[in-house]
């Protein structure tokens, strides 16, 4: 995992502005792997010169972006919590588009965007490195294929103190095999995934976890997430019996109190 998540420190991040709205600001750095990585940063409303902050970094699950966020960074952002919402890498029109439905390359070019996608998330904390209004308290936040490039990001990434992941199984490589190519391929395809399946990594994680689980996914089996929740020493483990995929209102305020709590009681 460590080599999947290798760049080039030296490089610049040609940080860019690129809008300043109510609240927010959107902004573009350079990728190590190419292109400009889109993302919005939000801060506490009452920022005063010379405080310092703890932040988030979200990423967003497969076929969302990070405007799928907005709400929480705002509410996070009033306890305290300065957020960073990421585009990854598959949103992006910068880059030449895949074909993840390809029974030959899928896999590949998935294994790519999420490499691409754990880089990015490492320049995003060289830029709030870079920030003399954040501190050194981080967390990640990652859902469903966000929670891939995050899980990873935790592993090989010292700075990252704190890590939620929801609607995550032990091992969404299956998931994405049986999303993408035929039945004949999901063992090759889930393979080359398999460095990224959680129940891999967050034994190299010494951090804060919280995983967020559904009970009613049609999607992934329940044992797989009981599999994750298990295997998972000292994590804060979090049931949602109503909800499937997707999660509801009552999983955003759970993980915005918890990240409140692991980041600014410190």
């Amino acid at each position: 995992m460590a080599e999947l998540g290798d760049y080039d420190a030296t490089k610049p991040l040609r940080t860019k502005v690129e809008a300043e709205n109510s609240g927010s600001t959107d902004i573009t750095f350079q990728s190590p792997r190419g292109g400009d990585v889109e993302a919005t940063i939000v801060l506490p409303p009452d920022a005063a010169k010379g405080k310092r902050y703890p932040a988030a970094v979200y990423l967003h699950p497969y076929r969302f972006s990070r405007a799928l966020y907005y709400r929480e960074a705002f509410d996070l952002a009033t306890r305290g919590v300065a957020v960073l919402l990421v585009n990854s890498a598959m949103t992006r029109q910068d880059l030449a588009p895949v074909d993840l439905l390809d029974p030959v390359y899928a896999a590949d070019a998935f294994r790519s965007l999420v490499r691409q996608d754990l880089v990015d998330l490492r320049r995003a904390l060289d830029y709030l490195e870079g920030r003399d209004d954040i501190d050194d308290r981080i967390a990640v936040v990652g859902q469903e294929y966000g929670a891939l490039s995050a899980g990873g990001l935790a592993a090989v990434d010292d700075r990252v103190d704190a890590l939620a992941l929801s609607a995550v199984p032990a091992e969404p490589s299956r998931y994405w095999a049986q999303e993408f190519v035929p039945q004949e391929t999901f063992y090759s395809f889930s393979e080359q995934l398999r460095d990224f399946d959680p129940v891999r990594l967050l034994g190299s994680f010494d951090g804060d976890v919280l995983i967020q689980n559904p009970r009613r996914d049609d999607e992934w089996p329940l044992r797989e997430y009981e599999r994750l929740a298990e295997d998972v020493d000292g994590a804060d483990v979090k049931w949602y019996p109503d909800y499937g995929h997707e999660l509801g209102p009552e999983a955003d305020t759970d993980r915005q109190e918890w990240l409140a709590q692991k980041l600014t009681q410190r």
